[in-house]
């Protein structure tokens, strides 16, 4: 269960480069890496399950020479948490009061000499888990500020706001990504 503590908010500045939570336990983010297998992969969601999505726009370092392993993942126990946390944390700070969004998980794995370019998202927020910690490297910058991400940290951000992941120098980095849209004639702050 997610327990939030007002402490471990971080808000880096007025402009709200990014906010970080200090929020799942370690057991938590191994459970969600061990159920990867069960997943289906996430390029094969796209084209079979999804096609509301228009892949040729969408962010994921798909055709990019540093492809990660991804996994749609949202029909998980665990992503239950995650709305939660949306619904309770995320649009309490942010002074959302529309339920009627559009969201989506996705597990992304970076293996060493995998990157993300600098991006933009086309989603109004991108949250981020950090879902793993025996890597080298794979820093998150939001505006050019590193996230300084320990497993079972969570931080999210406009997904206008430029970021990138720095290339790992060893092992294999796991991420829980999570994509909101909220409908543009129900949006109360964005």
């Amino acid at each position: 269960m997610i327990s939030i503590n007002s402490n471990f908010i971080t808000k880096t500045n007025n402009i709200m480069d990014y906010t970080k939570i200090k929020t799942f336990s370690s057991d938590y983010c191994d459970s969600i890496i061990k159920k990867l297998p069960e997943c289906t992969p996430f390029y094969l969601s796209l084209t079979k399950n999804r096609k509301d999505i228009d892949t040729t726009k969408y962010y994921l370092v798909k055709n990019q020479p540093s492809n990660a392993d991804a996994w749609y993942v949202e029909g998980m126990d665990e992503m239950s948490e995650i709305k939660s946390l949306w619904n309770n944390v995320v649009f309490k700070n942010e002074n959302i009061t529309n339920t009627d969004y559009k969201l989506e998980f996705h597990v992304l794995k970076y293996e060493t000499g995998q990157f993300s370019y600098e991006h933009k998202d086309i989603y109004d927020f991108t949250m981020i888990l950090l879902l793993n910690d025996d890597f080298e490297g794979g820093d998150l910058y939001v505006s050019n500020l590193n996230t300084n991400l320990k497993k079972g940290d969570l931080v999210y951000f406009a997904g206008s706001k430029r970021h990138k992941v720095d290339i790992i120098r060893s092992g294999k980095r796991y991420v829980l990504v999570s994509f909101i849209t909220i409908p543009k004639n129900k949006k109360t702050m964005i």
